[in-house]
């Protein structure tokens, strides 16, 4: 079976690639008939044979190899950066929350020896709740 499509393949690129001259004024009008039939098979497998190879399929079937190598270091250098940023991101979230410590913390001692009034207190826990709540959103749905 897979000698017969050989041949047959064969047979085709026989077929398309005579080189011989043809001289068409000196054919009879069998041979020209004959020519032409051979002439428009010829055009007709060489326009089949474009259009499979113009095929977005055939392209990306003979291009799978470097796709697929494109598609895994594309989804590895991802993988790579969103590491990165959550290590950041990590860092980040805990020297806030030491600088917030801080200030409450020194606030708080402020106000229970009585050098700052309570409501300024309140006003300043309210600030830094608000600041935390922002930085949380910007965390977990960064600004586009």
């Amino acid at each position: 079976m897979a000698d017969k499509k050989k041949k047959s393949d064969s047979e085709k690129t026989d077929k398309v690639q005579e080189k011989k001259p043809v001289i068409v004024e000196e054919l009879s009008k069998e041979e020209r008939a004959d020519f032409i039939y051979q002439q428009a098979n010829r055009i007709q497998y060489l326009e089949n044979e474009l259009k499979q190879r113009s095929n977005p399929i055939h392209v990306l079937s003979d291009n799978a190899d470097n796709l697929i190598s494109l598609i895994k270091n594309t989804a590895d250098k991802w993988l790579e950066i969103k590491k990165t940023t959550l290590g950041f991101n990590t860092k980040m979230s805990l020297f806030a929350s030491l600088i917030i410590l801080m200030i409450v913390g020194s606030a708080g001692w402020l106000t229970y020896e009585g050098k700052i009034d309570g409501s300024t207190f309140t006003f300043l826990l309210g600030l830094i709740v608000g600041y935390a709540l922002t930085f949380i959103q910007n965390l977990i749905n960064p600004p586009q």
